[in-house]
């Protein structure tokens, strides 16, 4: 998950942890959409990676990775501000075996989900709140 839209501060720590797993990453490709400044090359621990863009090619919520000893890495970039559960639900649904969806797609199922989540929570609110009334009616009432 992004802790931020800032390439040169997020991929220095990205390539920490998958350079020892993937060989080193010489390249990563970014939607330009979501990210404010791209910079050419960023210096990251004993190497440099090339960084490019493509708007119209690449999905706005994916990374892609390149290294001479694995090839080519597809990653989800969820957004800095979502939700915890939300993007533990993305990052399973990412890896899921059928890997369907694109990038944009699973995060406005989130979104969706988000939103069901939400409205399901102000009903049960509502719920108590009636539930409550009718027990203080029903105590009331004098026998």
């Amino acid at each position: 998950m992004a802790r931020s839209r800032d390439l040169a501060a997020e991929l220095p720590a990205l390539t920490a942890v998958l350079d020892p797993l993937w060989g080193h990453i010489t390249h990563v490709t970014v939607n330009p959409t979501l990210w404010p400044v791209i910079p050419r090359k960023v210096p990251v621990d004993g190497h440099v990676v090339s960084v490019g863009w493509f708007k119209a090619e690449q999905d706005p919520h994916k990374l892609l990775l390149l290294s001479y000893t694995v090839g080519r890495w597809d990653l989800l970039v969820i957004p800095p501000q979502t939700d915890p559960a939300i993007a533990a639900w993305l990052m399973t649904a990412a890896t899921g075996p059928l890997r369907s969806r694109t990038a944009s797609d699973l995060l406005e199922r989130a979104e969706f989900q988000r939103i069901v989540a939400e409205a399901d929570q102000a009903r049960e609110a509502v719920w108590d709140v009636l539930r409550k009334r009718r027990r203080r009616r029903f105590r009331e009432v004098p026998r």
